[in-house]
């Protein structure tokens, strides 16, 4: 893929490159709450992974994380909801403060016997110190054990574990936002993917805080990467001052050949905050292998408000590319569409009402980007009217309903009635639009609750499957989740968080 690789790190003789420092082999902070310990299904020698992703227990069916990562002083937690093949039960892992910022998969299946490496937990923790330097930013890989019942600590990976490019920095927020390609079950020879590792507040030359998104593939052995390069804003043809404040990789979305990171900061025609998105595109074949022919793929293209094909003046503080979802087109697996909130929005004399742009990316044109189209809460087939403060587009996904997929749109500063920033969520071109005062949907409507500030990023891993919806307000900062909202024919389902202040929701997956 394009980007700029710094020079890799050459290990000792006959020694394996792996990722960071030695690190604990089991996490000793780990609770498991309710039913006792299910054993997965034995494991087949096929070369496949027979679950989708996300499913951690070996059940086939995806189970469900929450990120809750604290906050003044308090640590953050991860929560994991296993299936357990009929006996759900759930998993703990704890860690400092920050930690379940965001919540991702990731495989690293090689070779057959590799089966728990095909879908593996991992937690971004940006808020961590790193060698002395305050919010550098680390993330945590875990496979789950099946005899033990709980997730085991792989590594501990920083900007500068070796075979990963990069340099900590204070302030960087390594693993602030997190990627990797998801599947479906049943996936017959099974590869390693990449991980996207977003570090928004990372300085470069001249501009800091201006971003930097890392990638990298951790092999199924001695968690050896391969393919690691990073990429920052001089990829699109930003450089210096015109970066400062970017903020690259504060979103990610992956899907196919399509990478998204929001730059949400990003200065546009002199409009600080306006926003964009940078994308990348992978050519097909092994991710972790040897780089592309020249010519054989797209260069990085820059998306932002004011260019032809997308619509809308880049404005000061809309930050287009807060937040960004990838997801299939029906009947055409090498063509995605783009979802890109701005949650800054202002809408005639409604600040920060919030908008969100689709459009269809093709990486097989020689111009991969086709036209985008806008839409807000007063555009046809959307739910509410625009309001200021709003933030509709603060948070993006997709589910397939009607026939059709659809934007899940999240619009947590909505007020419901008068009570101030209940939130919504809604599915556009629909007409329909949720709160937690709608029939069947539990909670009530409280000030604060801040419902669809955060949405499951990867629902489309099982047929039929809808995103959760994140609470992180709920009960003045605990946080819930609603699951089963927007599945047709489901059981809306409310959890709360178990700590005070902790933010339960703030990332969840799939």
């Amino acid at each position: 893929m394009t980007g700029h690789a710094q020079p890799a790190r050459t290990p000792a003789p006959g020694r394996r490159p792996s990722i960071g420092r030695p690190a604990a082999v089991a996490l000793a902070s780990a609770v498991l709450a309710g039913a006792g310990v299910v054993a997965a299904p034995a494991a087949f020698a096929e070369p496949e992974c027979l679950g989708p992703s996300y499913d951690f227990d070996g059940d086939r069916v995806p189970d469900a994380a929450v990120g809750a990562p604290g906050g003044t002083g308090r640590p953050g937690t991860v929560e994991v909801r296993l299936s357990g093949d009929g006996e759900p039960r759930t998993v703990v892992l704890r860690g400092p403060v920050g930690f379940g910022t965001a919540v991702a998969q990731l495989r690293s299946y090689e070779q057959e016997g590799d089966d728990r490496f095909c879908s593996q937990l991992v937690v971004g923790s940006p808020e961590e110190t790193v060698y002395g330097m305050p919010r550098a930013g680390a993330v945590h890989l875990y496979e789950y054990d099946a005899a033990a019942g709980t997730f085991v600590r792989r590594e501990r990976i920083t900007a500068d574990s070796e075979s990963v490019l990069g340099t900590p920095q204070a302030g960087a927020r390594f693993g602030a936002a997190l990627a990797s390609a998801s599947a479906a079950e049943e996936t017959i020879d099974p590869k390693p993917q990449l991980l996207w590792v977003g570090s928004p507040g990372h300085d470069g030359a001249s501009a800091p805080d201006s971003g930097r998104v890392t990638s990298f593939v951790v092999g199924a052995t001695d968690t050896t990467t391969r393919g690691g390069e990073v990429f920052d804003l001089a990829d699109v043809g930003v450089r210096g001052s015109a970066a400062a404040g970017a903020a690259l990789g504060s979103s990610l979305s992956v899907r196919g050949q399509v990478m998204a990171a929001g730059a949400p900061g990003l200065r546009v025609a002199g409009a600080a905050g306006a926003g964009g998105v940078a994308l990348w595109f992978a050519p097909p074949g092994d991710p972790g292998g040897p780089p592309p022919e020249p010519g054989t793929q797209h260069p990085p293209v820059l998306v932002h408000q004011a260019l032809a094909r997308v619509p809308g003046e880049a404005e000061a503080g809309d930050r287009f590319g807060a937040a960004v979802h990838v997801f299939p087109v029906a009947g055409d697996p090498q063509v995605v569409d783009l979802a890109v909130g701005s949650p800054g929005e202002d809408l005639g004399p409604d600040v920060d009402a919030g908008m969100v742009s689709v459009g269809r990316v093709h990486p097989g044109l020689t111009q991969p980007l086709l036209d985008f189209r806008s839409r807000h809460q007063d555009s046809s087939g959307a739910a509410g009217t625009a309001e200021d403060g709003d933030r509709f587009g603060s948070a993006v996904s997709a589910a397939f309903l009607r026939g059709a997929w659809r934007v899940v749109v999240g619009t947590p500063g909505e007020d419901v009635g008068s009570v101030r920033d209940a939130g919504m969520v809604q599915a556009l071109g629909t007409w329909q639009g949720w709160t937690q005062d709608s029939p069947a949907v539990p909670g009530g409507a409280e000030a604060g609750d801040l419902m669809g500030a955060t949405l499951g990023a990867d629902p489309e891993v099982v047929a039929g499957r809808a995103p959760d919806v994140g609470v992180p307000g709920e009960n003045g900062g605990t946080g819930a989740v609603l699951t089963g909202l927007l599945a047709e024919g489901s059981v809306v389902r409310l959890d709360l968080g178990a700590a005070p202040g902790a933010r339960y929701g703030r990332a969840i997956a799939p």
